[in-house]
């Protein structure tokens, strides 16, 4: 399947046209550029990245080689046909002699984010396949988004619109001018997209002794959505799974990786305060799977978490777009043991444009447990042509919390990523 999305990505390559990056836009909303013209157009976008990512201390290669990302996304009378992928060759595995395993998987890949057919009804759609669905109001710190699982072998250095991945999804949605109601069903669930044990971010070689169990299905999930003049109020209930793997200790003393089910409610808002935007989440999630304090693996006690989060979005046409949000959650034991976590999060996210508009400055910074553990990253993106940018990303990692919701390496995990990249859109032709 791979080696056909390359042959793919390359015949589609060679067109000799001249592409505008401007117009490469990831938009997830449905357009109806197919509808209103009797021509055929090819509405594929793409994006090719020669990039190089290393690790600074110790110093490793983390990637070294291509990517490529392409969305196909047509719609006529009422279907629509999204196809969004990316392929990777990544020659760092080999370069740094990792493991076999690891780099039989890593280094010629293509990750799968979205095949689903939809059609529309009047007010009414219907989709099948694997998609992405946004659920919450929060953007860096949401509770509440959990349908679509994540790509985790990058960690936290994942470029944002290759983050997630598509949930297999019948999914029901009815609108109005003001209501709108969705509904998800995933029969057989996917998790959060892993690094095997070897990888540079995986666990330890060893570490995992018995089975790594997928999660069982069926999942669901119900949003409803009302639109006022002073915003816009959501409610979600869901039965799902946690996306990232547990370490479960089995009864022969085995280590096994399982992604156990809880169930969940929240409530969403949204407030537009002119150039703001006001966003407030809340959650309690039932029978949750939690990591008891001290305690290195998953001991099957279930706990209730709240969450609270609050943040906001401000533009300003001079000084950018400024994210900040901020999160609190408890997870109380429900067994007589009646252990407590209680985790603090903070982010916040600037970029702006200058050098008209060539010139992209932006930085993100996110902090866990008041102060203990922080991220940084300052990303530069720099238009050379219509066609052709360079990025530069620098990301700084502390930790000095010793629970396990935490542990590992990540204090070494510092890196900087380069690279060159190539965009285009065959509407524009």
């Amino acid at each position: 399947m791979k080696y056909l999305f390359f042959i793919f990505v390359w015949l589609t390559l060679l067109v000799p046209q001249r592409l505008h990056a401007q117009s490469f836009d990831f938009d997830e909303e449905e357009t109806d550029s197919n509808e209103t013209s009797s021509d055929f157009s090819f509405p594929l976008k793409f994006k090719v990245s020669a990039k190089e990512s290393q690790q600074i201390e110790p110093g490793r290669s983390i990637f070294r080689g291509l990517s490529i990302y392409e969305v196909f996304d047509y719609t006529r009378q009422g279907f629509r046909l999204r196809i969004e992928g990316t392929g990777n060759f990544n020659n760092a595995f080999r370069s740094e002699d990792d493991p076999d395993e690891v780099i039989d998987k890593h280094e010629l890949e293509f990750i799968p984010r979205e095949l689903f057919l939809s059609k529309t009804l009047g007010n009414a759609s219907v989709s099948l396949g694997r998609q992405i669905k946004s659920l919450g109001s929060l953007d860096l710190l949401s509770q509440l988004d959990i349908a679509a699982p994540q790509d985790s072998t990058q960690l936290f250095f994942v470029d944002p619109e290759q983050s997630r991945i598509g949930q297999d999804l019948l999914a029901v949605a009815y609108f109005t001018e003001t209501w709108q109601l969705w509904f998800g069903y995933a029969p057989k669930p996917l998790s959060n997209r892993e690094p095997e044990a070897g990888h540079p971010y995986g666990l330890p070689s060893g570490l995992v002794t018995g089975q790594k169990n997928q999660a069982e299905g069926p999942d669901w999930y119900l949003e409803i959505k009302q639109k006022h003049s002073f915003g816009e109020f959501s409610i979600l209930v869901a039965k799902t799974h946690r996306k990232d793997s547990l370490l479960v200790t089995g009864r022969d003393f085995s280590i096994n990786l399982e992604h156990p089910d809880y169930q969940l409610v929240g409530l969403g808002y949204l407030v537009p305060l002119g150039s703001i935007l006001l966003k407030t989440e809340w959650a309690r999630s039932f029978d949750f799977p939690d990591w008891e304090p001290g305690v290195s693996s998953f001991s099957g006690d279930r706990s209730i978490v709240d969450f609270y989060g609050i943040g906001f979005d401000w533009f300003h046409d001079v000084w950018g777009q400024l994210i900040i949000e901020f999160s609190d959650s408890s997870s109380r034991s429900k067994s007589n043991r009646n252990w407590i976590v209680d985790r603090q999060r903070a982010a916040i996210s600037w970029s702006n444009r200058f050098i008209h508009d060539q010139l992209t400055l932006g930085f993100t910074g996110l902090v866990f447990e008041e102060i203990k553990n922080r991220l940084g990253r300052i990303d530069v993106n720099f238009e050379l042509t219509e066609d052709l940018s360079l990025d530069f990303k620098l990301t700084s990692i502390a930790i000095e919390s010793n629970d396990p919701f935490y542990a590992g390496d990540l204090e070494s995990f510092d890196r900087f990523d380069v690279g060159i990249s190539w965009s285009g859109d065959f509407q524009r032709l």
